[in-house]
């Protein structure tokens, strides 16, 4: 939404609750539309900080989403952001939980090498690491590095997130070696132009 991208969160808010009313009214409340609405107000509260209100809405839109057997990427999103706002009030592992379902719903949705899995994979690879999973958050990591690599037109933001993950995974372990390798593609990469950014998937 553009007001929440300008920082006009609170006129962001009153609009998603207005469109929230409307969906509830016109099609109840259990709709994929109206669990789409939680979720997305949900997402405005937690840039707002509020962890609190926002882990209620984006719950109670993840369970009117799976109860109506809504679209597996929107399932998907939902536990990922989620996950998110669990891991900033510190529960990490439910945030862990909930980034895996991410992945797994959303690996159904798109091939195992589709570039829209970069995020998933990395926010997996990420608590995993916090965790102290360092053994299975390598291999995600590298993956998302990987995917990188073969689809260059998500540099940035996304990719920045990858490799500074498996730069911490890497540094956790004391893989010198690795990391030493790793500095050196980011300085490749960083030398490259940037392509354009391929569009988002169609929900299924």
């Amino acid at each position: 939404m553009v007001l929440d991208n300008e920082g006009k969160r609170a006129e962001a808010e009153a609009v998603i609750r207005e469109t929230l009313a409307i969906h509830r009214k016109n099609h109840g409340e259990d709709h994929p539309w109206t669990g789409m609405d939680y979720c997305t107000l949900a997402g405005t509260l937690g840039a707002q900080n509020r962890l609190d209100e926002a882990a209620t809405n984006y719950r109670r839109g993840l369970d009117i989403l799976e109860k109506t057997a809504a679209k597996r990427w929107e399932q998907a999103w939902a536990h990922n952001g989620l996950a998110s706002i669990l891991a900033g009030q510190g529960n990490l592992g439910e945030a862990e939980i909930h980034h895996r379902e991410a992945l797994a719903l959303a690996k159904k949705v798109v091939s195992a090498d589709d570039a829209h899995l970069l995020g998933l994979i990395d926010s997996l690879a990420n608590i995993l690491r916090k965790n102290g999973k360092l053994d299975e958050a390598r291999p995600l990591a590298e993956e998302a590095v990987a995917i990188c690599q073969r689809h260059p037109d998500r540099v940035e933001p996304q990719a920045r997130r990858a490799f500074a993950t498996l730069r911490d995974v890497l540094k956790d372990l004391g893989d010198t070696a690795s990391l030493e390798k790793l500095e050196l593609t980011i300085q490749q990469t960083d030398a490259k132009p940037k392509p354009a950014q391929t569009p988002e998937p169609q929900a299924k």
